[in-house]
Formats: structure tokens, C-alpha cells, sequence
């Protein structure tokens, strides 16, 4: 149900003893669309104009659905949003899935106030600065390297699909890999038929002789990436500022039964893309908490401000697991899968305090993503780099051409832009021990405003029920 140009705005109207309405207005003329009388009505109105602000059709929420609105009085005031455009399709509000709402741009009202960064350039600083102190456990045998390293180590192949995958041509043999050359490759691979596509797909195989990663005593040299985000709240304010801090490493070792008992190269793979993610407060001047993601971000843990361990500096701490390189906040065995594969995390090994970062966010304005809640408690400490640069990290602003990449890094690794939690704020919860152990393929929770979404969508169904009765109405001579 589209409704005509002439209608420009909705109106949540005083309604009196029987509660609130909402009407869309024509001129000095109004049509009702919504009757709400009771208060769990009018919550249910306030959840249904924050999904419709959302979806971009109106630009704010009015300023009476904020607040405790009282039933049966005239204590709030009658209160316009003017839509985003003069058409509106309330219907299509309603069937939007949360696909759609995804790819729809978000405004954010309050970006760019004096003091909050709002391009990448402004979050420089804070974001070398702030850099994770990674420990390895002393048994680690598989390092970090730089991207550059890694594919020039490389040889890439078209691979066919299924059981028995066989490489069907090289594109490019080892030692002549660069990351140029590489995108180059997708997109080559891009202009190709879809029935080739359909059938094949592109791989990095790594030389084995260089899945050690680069020198241990290099390690202090090998950049972590970051990517930055900007939050954004159900209502479309800034929410949070959100960091990921990638490490890449050559390679994934294989896992050991209960610890200790080898049992052939299980989860062994070329190419680990791990990260933790670093959420700070709208105008990046505070660290609310940190993300350690492990096992394909599936078993990701938070911790708040006040209960992160940290370096005298105030770097962040974090415990790289042996082989399989997931990150947690506190060293110590980490029970995992019925007890048969845990991750082992020490503070006795290998301290990797990096001395550069290589940013690889575009340019520009920070890219915005929707708010999933978080489970931190609320305490923050100020975040460094405020002021000045810190003296011992470099910043990099890195062109990432390798991003244009959508192959395979090895045999199983999606490229790291495709993943997930790249183009997404963070998972809103941590993995319980019980889910860990026992539960292991136990999907995550999708948003903890889940709930809150599923009933404005209904609110939304019913309000574009009483939009067409209106309407209807309203036509009638």
C-alpha cells in the first residue's frame, strides 16, 4: 500500500482519556491509522517508530515516545516526524526483512558533533594507540606474517568443486604474488560465465615450508589490521565506536585430543584470519570492553572495562590459544567440544607488542553498521591517543588491495571481508562454558533487540491493516 505524495507526515496525536493516535496528515486534514489506549500498546508504537526510523521512513522518533507517556491525561503534546520521502510505502515497512534493513544506508543525527570522529583520518590515533598486547603460549609453533609475505609464498589456482576438489589451471605460480596482482585476478575471475563460476572457485595454496609464519624475533614488526566502525542505534543515533584488530598468521596448527594425544592434522588449515574487537563509547574518548573471538568468532567471550587485564600502558591484554590462534581474555586451559579440544593459553610465552598498524578502512566517513546490544556492564576507562599519537605504535594506511580478494585463503578460510562479523557490529553476548562444551554448534543470538524488532514488525503489520481501511474510508464521497 503506497500512500499518495500529498500525504507528508505522520502525527502521534493527543488522544485524551483513551491513550494515543497515530494519523497521517494531508493539510490541515488528518486520517486515522492507529488507535493505541493501552500503555503496552503505546510501548509497542515506540518499538514500531524506531523500526520505521530505521527502515529511513521517518527521520526521528518524536521526542513523546522517549519518554513514560501517562494514559488517561493530557500531559503530552501532539508530536510530527516528517518522512524521509513524500511516498511512503508502509507496506513494504512491514514485509522489509532484516536483510533488507541491512542494506539500507543509516543516518545518524548526532555525527560529526564537535569532539566525536567521524571519519577514519579522526580515528587514527585512538586506534594505534589502543593496539592489543597478544601473548603466545611457549609450545606455539605457528607465527604471524605480513599479507605481502604470505602471498608471495603463495601460488593461486582455479579449484573445481565438490568431494574430490582438483586445480584446474594456476593463475599464478609461487614467488610473483602481490596483493595488486591478486585483485587483478578476481576480477578477472569475475568476468567469467556463471557456469564456470557455478563450478569452480579460486584458491592460495601456501608453500609449507613457509607455514611458520615470519621470524619469531621479527614479531614485534608484524602489523595487527584494524577496521573501524561506527554503531548505530535502533533510533539511528551513534550507539558505540567498534575496533576489530585482525591478526593474520600463516598457518592453523592441528588440535590434540584432551591436549595431549595427537590424532592426524584435524582443523589444520593455510591462512588464519583471528581478531578481538574493541568497543568504545559514541565519541571514542572512552573503552567500554573487548571481544575475544575464537573458533570462526563462534566462541567469542566479552569482558567490560573494570574486569580486562591489562598491560601498564593500558594496552589490552589478550592469550592466543596454541595452533588454533582464538583469543581470550586470562591465560589457562580453555574446556572446549565434550572436553576433547581445548585451548591451552599461557602468559609464559612470546609477547607479540606490536609497533605497527595498518588501518584498512576506506577513507572517508566511517562505514555504519546496526547496532546487536552488548552484555557489557557499563564501566569504561579513557581510552589513549586522545591527545597524541602513541610513541611506540605507527599508523599505516594500508590500500588493502588484497581486499578485492574473494577466494579462498587456503583450504577453508573465507576472505576476511566476507566474514561476518567484518560488516557487522559485534555479537551482542559470550559464549557460556556450557554452550563451549556441550553445545558447540549452538547458534549465537542474532540481536538482543530480537524481541523488540519481532513486535514492531507486528505493531507495523497492523498499522497497514488501518492504513488501507483509512484510506478506504477516506476516498469515499
Amino acid at each position: 500500500m503506497i500512500l499518495p505524495d500529498h500525504f507528508t507526515r505522520l502525527q502521534l496525536a493527543d488522544g485524551g482519556g483513551s491513550g494515543g493516535r497515530l494519523q497521517v496528515l494531508e493539510g490541515k486534514a488528518n486520517v486515522e491509522i492507529g488507535s493505541f489506549t493501552q500503555r503496552k500498546q503505546i510501548r509497542q508504537f515506540r518499538r514500531a517508530a524506531s523500526f520505521l526510523c530505521q527502515l529511513r521512513f521517518i527521520n526521528s522518533v518524536p521526542d513523546e515516545l522517549t519518554k513514560r507517556l501517562p494514559i488517561g491525561s493530557h500531559a503530552y503534546r501532539a508530536s510530527t516526524c516528517k518522512l524521509s520521502h513524500s511516498a511512503v510505502a508502509v507496506a513494504a515497512a512491514a514485509a522489509s526483512s532484516a536483510t533488507t534493513t541491512k542494506k539500507r544506508s543509516l543516518i545518524t543525527e548526532d555525527a560529526g558533533v564537535a569532539g566525536r570522529p567521524s571519519t577514519v583520518e579522526d580515528m587514527e590515533m585512538i586506534v594505534a594507540a589502543n593496539l592489543p598486547v597478544f601473548y603466545f603460549h611457549p609450545d606455539e609453533r605457528y607465527f604471524p606474517c605480513t599479507v605481502e609475505w604470505f602471498l608471495e609464498r603463495c601460488q593461486l589456482s582455479v579449484v573445481r568443486k565438490g568431494l574430490q576438489r582438483r586445480v584446474l589451471e594456476v593463475l599464478q605460480s609461487y614467488g610473483g604474488l602481490t596483493p595488486e596482482r591478486l585483485r587483478d585476478a578476481q576480477k578477472l575471475w569475475n568476468s567469467r560465465s556463471r557456469r564456470a563460476k557455478r563450478r569452480t572457485f579460486l584458491q592460495l595454496f601456501l608453500d609449507p615450508e613457509a607455514r611458520g609464519g615470519q621470524p619469531q624475533h621479527m614479531l614485534d614488526q608484524m602489523p595487527i589490521y584494524a577496521h573501524v566502525k561506527e554503531v548505530i542505534d535502533p533510533q539511528g543515533k551513534r550507539a558505540a565506536i567498534e575496533i576489530n584488530y585482525m591478526k593474520f598468521l600463516a598457518y592453523n596448527g592441528f588440535y590434540k585430543l584432551f591436549g595431549w594425544l595427537y590424532a592426524g592434522e584435524i582443523g589444520a588449515h593455510d591462512a588464519d584470519w583471528e581478531h578481538v574487537t574493541m568497543r568504545m563509547s559514541p565519541d571514542a574518548r572512552q573503552v567500554l570492553g573487548v571481544y575475544y573471538s575464537a573458533h570462526r568468532h563462534r566462541d567469542g567471550v566479552w569482558r567490560s572495562a573494570d574486569e580486562m587485564l591489562r598491560e601498564e600502558d593500558g594496552r589490552p591484554k589478550a592469550f592466543i590459544a596454541t595452533n588454533g590462534h582464538g583469543s581470550y581474555p586470562e591465560p589457562g586451559t580453555v574446556p572446549r567440544v565434550f572436553f576433547i579440544f581445548p585451548d591451552e593459553t599461557s602468559d609464559q610465552g612470546p609477547v607479540w607488542r606490536s609497533t605497527q598498524c595498518h588501518l584498512i578502512t576506506p577513507a572517508g566517513r566511517l562505514p555504519q553498521v546496526m547496532d546487536r546490544g552488548t552484555e557489557l556492564n557499563g564501566s569504561a576507562y579513557t581510552a589513549r591517543g586522545l591527545k597524541e599519537p602513541s610513541p611506540s605504535v605507527k599508523v599505516v594506511r594500508d590500500s588493502a588491495a588484497w581486499l578485492g580478494y574473494e577466494g579462498k585463503w587456503g583450504s577453508s578460510v573465507v576472505a576476511p571481508q566476507l566474514q561476518e562479523w567484518y560488516e557487522r557490529a559485534e555479537n551482542p553476548v559470550s559464549r557460556t562454558w556450557l554452550q563451549q562444551v556441550f553445545f558447540p554448534l549452538l547458534p549465537g543470538v542474532e540481536s538482543i533487540y530480537e524481541p523488540a524488532m519481532e513486535s514492531a514488525e507486528e505493531v507495523v503489520d497492523e498499522i497497514k491493516e488501518n492504513v488501507d481501511q483509512a484510506l478506504d474510508s477516506f476516498r469515499k464521497p
